[in-house]
């Protein structure tokens, strides 16, 4: 399904029936918040829209014209995507992480597009890749699309992830403040148990400078965090640094999901201290959900 993918044709029409899908299922527009900004009066021509006739002009000086207006950004949005080794997880199957990330992205794109919003992406493994300033138009759209049609077509990438640094870097990068939304399976080279201190204090530099932050951390539950093995001997890999064990997962299933909690529960602590939105993403699920968080999080910065 990768290679099915891997064109920016194919990502912007299932984006589209993603989002329109999921539009029809709501009781009323989240096409909130757009407005335009009166610029000046200029002479109508035949073939300009009536509706921006000032009459009042008209009125006065018995002659037509229409009102200009500056379309105003509402938002700009920074997407972030890991595109480290891990989040080709899980490999030869239908979907991977990084397929489920890219398609949302995609999805969300097409969301701020209708809204009027500026969309970016910044793209980092052990470090930052590539970083597109937002903008609300569609050459920016198709750009971004290039960007993720490398990584699609790709089987493997042999970078790790350092998400700790490269958010500190992403701090001093961007210019004005943002909505910023992080696609990542939070897997990272740096492995002891300060992780999620260090994690959070790379989060609070974004913090401090007054962007708006929402956290989807990519996983695949059922192999992932449940450890849905069965009873048989299974090699694993830690595609982050290539190391292996063997081991029958049942026998550690309850340690292991005791200390994966933990660490995503601390996590989640701290980003509700920070009002940083935290979100699991299981790639066996829909998209509804990233969608309807990011609608909820526009809808408290604007209003």
């Amino acid at each position: 399904m990768i290679k099915e993918l891997a064109s920016i044709d194919k990502l912007d029409l299932l984006a589209k029936k993603i989002v329109e899908g999921y539009l029809i299922g709501l009781h009323r527009s989240p096409f909130y918040g757009f407005s335009a900004e009166f610029r000046e009066h200029k002479q109508y021509n035949l073939g300009d829209n009536l509706k921006n006739i000032d009459y009042k002009v008209y009125a006065r000086t018995d002659k037509l014209f229409i009102k200009k207006y500056d379309e105003e950004t509402n938002l700009r949005c920074q997407l972030v995507l890991d595109v480290s080794n891990s989040m080709y997880f899980p490999k030869g199957l239908a979907k991977n992480k990084l397929e489920f990330s890219c398609i949302a992205i995609a999805s969300l794109i097409h969301l701020l597009k209708k809204q009027r919003d500026a969309f970016g992406l910044t793209l980092f493994s052990e470090k930052i890749i590539q970083n597109i300033e937002p903008k609300q138009t569609e050459k920016n759209k198709q750009l971004i699309y290039s960007a993720l049609e490398l990584f699609l077509k790709q089987e493997t990438n042999p970078s790790r992830s350092d998400i700790i640094e490269c958010i500190h870097s992403l701090a001093f990068t961007l210019k004005r403040r943002s909505l910023v939304i992080v696609f990542t399976d939070l897997l990272d080279t740096e492995v002891d148990e300060n992780f999620d201190l260090k994690f959070m204090k790379a989060l609070q530099h974004l913090s401090f400078q007054k962007h708006d932050l929402i956290i989807f951390y990519v996983n695949q539950k059922r192999t992932e965090i449940d450890l849905d093995y069965g009873i048989q001997p299974t090699e694993f890999i830690d595609l982050e640094h290539g190391e292996k064990i063997k081991l029958i997962p049942v026998e550690v299933q309850a340690q292991y999901q005791k200390s994966i909690y933990r660490k995503i529960d601390a996590i989640k602590t701290k980003c509700i201290q920070y009002g940083v939105d935290f979100v699991e993403a299981d790639i066996d699920k829909d998209y509804h959900h990233v969608l309807s968080t990011f609608l909820r999080k526009r809808s408290k910065i604007l209003n």
